[in-house]
Order: structure tokens, then sequence, then C-alpha cells
């Protein structure tokens, strides 16, 4: 076989694998944040829904889970009023802003005319104007919470607060070298304003679907722990490219890995890697891996932890983690040597 045909056939095997690991990660990811209960039709819905708000308005505490299934139903039904579920309000019509916004989510030539129809009906004036009205609402609330200093103990807030605040600070010193006005740059810190909720939200209900707020493992000889700082960054920095106002460099992840998988997969990855002994028993500042044929890169930080029936401990949390684009990072992993893991997996060393 000739080279070139040699690396036409694995290219076609990679991608082929690379589709199976994206179906397999898209199933995980449903089985994640599934509902418990299914229903045939709305005859056997209704009578749950009316359970779980009878629940709630009596002040019994509902799951999660819960509350999201219910919060979902009365927005769909146009009645979404319960404080409970402003989170969900607010997502909801974020996406629906960053459709009319930036025009993602745009139906295909291919769309139904149900499809077509329910896209136009967003960019409908009268109901813009009431989504902004919304918008405003929560844009006012957001911002003085992310402008009070007060401790909190909302860890997912405070680190939240933090990273919001630095990309304010770099918003405003790319508007600075590039003379953008002073309209267009309150504009942008709106935008980072409504992203930093977002994220906030899909953390925290990621971490609900999950039942947890870390995964702790051991990589070489250290104890490593992915938790709601690491998804904070990763979620911020490296999903979601519609809501990016500006270029700040940042690579981003495609569907072979989902944000409500991602915990355990990087988990069971550098787990993989461990277990190859490649590494040895120093860990790191970073590590790249290339997974189905993808460059990545993991950085981690040592930090000093405290929780009730354990003491202060260092451990060290995953500070980042990103699919390879930029050419520094390509760069940096030409100066090492990949090593096999299994057919999917390399480490370099």
């Amino acid at each position: 076989m000739t080279p070139g045909r040699a690396a036409r056939k694995y290219k076609k095997t990679l991608e082929k694998a690379k589709e199976r690991e994206a179906i397999r990660e898209n199933r995980a990811a449903l089985q994640v944040i599934a509902y418990p209960h299914s229903f045939r039709d709305d005859a056997e819905r209704f009578p749950h829904l009316h359970e779980l708000e009878t629940r709630y308005e009596q002040g019994e505490k509902l799951s999660g889970k819960e509350i999201e299934y219910m919060c979902q139903s009365e927005y769909y039904e146009g009645r979404l009023e319960l404080e409970e579920c402003d989170d969900y309000r607010f997502y909801r019509i974020y996406l629906e802003h960053l459709v009319v916004k930036h025009k993602f989510g745009m139906p295909a030539e291919t769309a139904t005319r149900t499809e077509k129809f329910l896209y136009q009906k967003k960019l409908a004036p009268e109901v813009t104007k009431s989504r902004n009205q919304e918008l405003d609402k929560f844009y006012t609330e957001w911002k003085a919470k992310m402008e009070n200093v007060s401790p909190t103990s909302d860890r997912l807030l405070m680190e939240v607060r933090k990273e919001t605040n630095e990309m304010l600070k770099k918003s405003r010193a790319s508007s600075s070298d590039t003379d953008l006005s002073i309209e267009k740059m309150e504009a942008q810190e709106r935008e980072i304003i409504f992203q930093s909720k977002a994220t906030y939200v899909k953390v925290k209900n990621t971490l609900m679907h999950l039942g947890i707020d870390r995964v702790a493992f051991t990589f070489c000889g250290e104890e490593v722990q992915v938790d709601e700082c690491s998804l904070i960054h990763i979620l911020w920095r490296h999903f979601a490219a519609e809501t990016k106002l500006y270029d700040d460099q940042k690579s981003l992840f495609t569907s072979v890995i989902r944000v409500e998988t991602l915990i355990f997969k990087l988990k069971e990855i550098l787990e993989r890697i461990e277990k190859s002994e490649q590494l040895g028993d120093t860990i790191p500042a970073d590590v790249f891996f290339r997974h189905y044929g993808k460059l990545y890169r993991v950085y981690f930080h040592q930090v000093t932890k405290s929780e009730e029936g354990r003491e202060d401990y260092l451990v060290y949390r995953v500070n980042t983690f990103y699919p390879v684009d930029l050419e520094k990072d390509i760069n940096d992993s030409k100066e090492l040597t990949a090593e096999k893991i299994d057919k999917w997996l390399k480490v370099y060393v």
C-alpha cells in the first residue's frame, strides 16, 4: 500500500471513530440530563406536573431535576412566574437573544415550515421588546452581584465573579486598543454580564445533573481534582463561540467532548495516561495528549482546599483544558515526543 493510500485509509478510519465517539458522548450527555420519569402523553404528564407544583407551593424541597422539569414545563406553557425558575427563564431568553443578535441557530434551508415559523417568531418586534425588558432586569441584578465584593458561601458565584471581572478588564483593554466607542464598549460589557450569568447557570445545572461538585483521582502520584472552578474556566473560555464578542485567542471544543460529560471524560483520559506510567511520579505543570486525532492541553495548579471533616490540604486542580489550535501551543507540543497509550490516545513526554 502506497503512503498516500495508507494516509487516506487512516483518515477515513479516524473520521468514523470520531463519529462513533461523538455519538457515545451525546448519548452519555442525554443520560446525565434525562428526567427520571417518562410520559407517553400529556394525560400522564399533567398530573405529575400538578403534583410538583403542589409540593413546591406547600414548601416541600424539590430535587434539582424536579425543579428544572417544572420550570421547563411552565416555560413552554407561557406561565413561568415562579422565582425558583428565574435561572431557567434567563437561560432560555438568553439563547433567544443570541438567535436575534448574532443569528445563532438560524434554520437551514431544509428546515421544516414549523421550525422556520418559530425562528421568525423570535424576531418579531413585540417579542424582542419583551425579551429585552426581561434581560434588562436580569442584567441589573447580576451586574450588582458581580460588583459586590462581600464574601458568600456560594463558591460557584465567587468563582464566576472573579472570572467576570477578569473578562471585563480584558474587554476594556481590547476596546481601548481598537478605539471602540463608549456605546459599543457598554454593549460589549453588557454581553459579558449575560455570558457570566449563563455560565453560572450552565455549570450549576451540570453539577446538579451529575450529583457532584467535583471528581478526584490520582495522577503522577498526586491527588487531582476537576471541580466547579475548572468547569467555569473551561466553559467560559473554550465553549460557545457564538457568545464571544472579540477574538480572545481561545480554541473551542467540538462535539467529541460535551460539557455534561467533560468532568468524567477528562478523568477517564488522565487515568488511562496514569496507568501507562509514561509520565513518571512528578506531576507536570501541563500535559499534551492526542485523543481521536485531536491535540489537547491540560494545565494543573496546586491549591489549598478546606472542607468539613478534613483539615486544609494541598491538591492539584485542573486549571484549564482545551483543544490545541494556536501556533504557540502547537510549537510547545513539538518539543515533546508522542507516546502511544492505545489506538486513539497518545501522550506527549
